[in-house]
């Protein structure tokens, strides 16, 4: 039942993005939208905020296991691309790129979840997991998502001295997930997602969104700042 709702995830997607395709309005001053596969982490599983720290007591061969079905999966449906996204730390994104050289499919991104302006969340700077992707041809991206807004504009520098590949980032709202109570509060700076991604683009960003909280009418903002 688990593989039959991955691949209608997919389906689902891909007839929304040509329902919306057909109309010739949509197709004003855009490209045909991408269809992404999600492939989240080990930590989104435990259900334990463990996306935000790294902080497994599982190793590699564990993680491994975790996540070969899935990937597996996704690589065989009409996906355009896997997105390799909330990456908490190094050993799990050592262990995505194995299982990418692995299985044959479309391209991936891979983006960090991080602690800080140069961190991702295990503490591992994101210069040196940014290289190890950039060596990747099966790498198509590399970038930030579920990370406070206020720290995405240094990453994308510490990102674009390492790569040349496209950026992507897609920041949360700026609150914070409460484990505990799987609630999201109010975190430590306030940041104007839409206006800030002007500046994300001149630093060297390719792809904007938003991530946790950051719903509908905010990606319509950001896009008409992004446009305008």
């Amino acid at each position: 039942q688990a593989v039959a709702l991955l691949q209608q995830s997919v389906r689902l997607g891909t007839e929304a993005r040509e329902e919306f395709w057909a109309n010739p309005v949509n197709r004003t001053a855009r490209q045909k939208p991408l269809v992404a596969a999600s492939i989240g982490p080990y930590g989104a599983y435990l259900a334990d905020g463990s996306e935000y720290t790294g902080d497994y007591t599982i190793g590699e061969k564990e993680l491994e296991a975790f996540h070969a079905q899935r990937l597996k999966v996704l690589s065989d449906t009409d996906t355009d691309v896997l997105a390799c996204e909330t990456i908490p730390s190094r050993m799990e994104a050592t262990v995505l790129l194995k299982l990418l050289r692995a299985t044959p499919g479309p391209p991936a991104w891979m983006t960090f979840s991080c602690r800080d302006i140069k961190r991702i969340s295990d503490g591992t700077a994101i210069t040196d997991v940014a290289r190890q992707c950039d060596a990747e041809d099966r790498i198509a991206a590399i970038g930030v998502n579920c990370t406070a807004p206020e720290f995405i504009a240094s990453l994308i520098k510490e990102l674009r001295g390492v790569t040349g590949k496209p950026i992507i980032v897609y920041p949360n709202s700026g609150e914070r997930f409460d484990a505990a109570s799987k609630t999201w509060k109010f975190g430590s700076a306030v940041t104007d997602i839409p206006n800030a991604s002007k500046e994300w683009v001149r630093l060297g960003a390719n792809c904007i969104g938003g991530c946790c909280r950051v719903g509908p009418a905010e990606i319509t903002r950001i896009r008409r700042a992004l446009v305008s």
